[in-house]
């Protein structure tokens, strides 16, 4: 599926421009190949996940809200039981929710849950597939995601755009 290759130029992220400064500003430095694509997507994503959202209960006609800034990032890990498959899976499905709602640059997203090699370990470990979609074209990315409830830490590395 992939027909970008890494070696593209593409026009960066409003933010990775901003962050770039005045320097980047008319240069060449303002177009990135797509694999500085993807890792800005996985540090936004990585900041997405790390955002607690506010805790709001909006009336549900109130549709944009759902993608608001109020509701941007993932619910607490310390208070959500992650016991048995269903809970594991709620949190899946809402993890995927929270990727299409706030990360306009993928497509087709899916999240899975992976296997724990280590029934002593209880971190939780998520692969992330999508369609990253760019000027250049359109992208298979994979990244594998591996939360830690007690700590309430999340790390997300990318593995090789189509792999697996």
């Amino acid at each position: 599926m992939s027909n970008t290759r890494g070696r593209q130029p593409v026009r960066l992220s409003v933010l990775d421009r901003l962050l770039a400064g005045d320097a980047a500003e008319g240069s060449r430095e303002t177009l990135a190949s797509v694999a500085a694509i993807r890792n800005s997507v996985r540090r936004d994503l990585e900041a997405l996940f790390n955002t607690r959202p506010c805790q709001v209960s909006a009336p549900a006609q109130l549709k944009e809200l759902r993608t608001s800034l109020l509701t941007y990032g993932l619910s607490d890990l310390q208070t959500r039981p992650m016991a048995s498959d269903a809970q594991r899976d709620a949190f899946r499905r809402q993890f995927e929710d929270v990727i299409r709602r706030f990360e306009p640059r993928l497509r087709d997203v899916s999240v899975e849950m992976v296997g724990l090699a280590n029934t002593l370990d209880r971190t939780l470990r998520f692969r992330i597939r999508g369609l990253l979609v760019t000027e250049a074209g359109v992208d298979t990315i994979v990244y594998d995601t591996a939360i830690d409830p007690a700590a309430r830490n999340l790390s997300i590395t990318g593995v090789e755009a189509g792999g697996a």
